[in-house]
């Protein structure tokens, strides 16, 4: 492993993830250096209108999904389903943590924390049908759009 070479983009997607993950962290406290968005609030604000209780956002737009994704390309016969199936299973996890996360309010009822997990499982994983639909689509135009190139070899995608 420590003999790979090391790419621009591969310093570049570790940069944007650390600052990903940064944001993630310092925005999950009571008091974070970044405020939420003004959108993001608009959003949590129409949910909480919407609905009973709010779903986790995390968990609703990134970790669900993410986990439907990593279904789809676990399933697909992509070339490089292996690296985002693993990608993905990682962005899952913000999902799950954040899952977790709702049963530790000690002063939430169990009944409300169950509710915002199911909801968010639901929009969550048709947000991800959509997403795998949409990608898997685009996948197969450009899986025949390669095979219409016949002087150049592609291999399997």
């Amino acid at each position: 492993l420590l003999n790979i070479p090391i790419r621009t983009w591969h310093v570049i997607l570790g940069i944007a993830a650390l600052a990903a993950l940064f944001i993630m962290l310092e925005r999950s406290g009571n008091f974070p250096l970044i405020p939420v968005a003004d959108w993001e609030n608009d959003i949590r604000g129409w949910f909480e209108s919407a609905m009973y209780a709010r779903p986790r956002t995390k968990e609703m737009f990134i970790g669900q999904p993410a986990l439907v994704l990593a279904l789809y390309l676990g399933l697909s016969t992509l070339i490089i389903r292996r690296q985002l199936f693993h990608g993905f299973l990682v962005l899952g996890s913000i999902g799950l943590t954040s899952m977790t996360n709702t049963f530790c309010h000690m002063h939430t009822p169990v009944s409300m924390s169950l509710y915002r997990t199911f909801a968010g499982i639901i929009i969550g994983g048709a947000i991800g049908i959509v997403l795998g639909i949409i990608i898997l689509g685009i996948a197969g135009k450009v899986r025949k759009a390669l095979g219409k190139m016949k002087d150049i070899r592609y291999g399997e995608y």
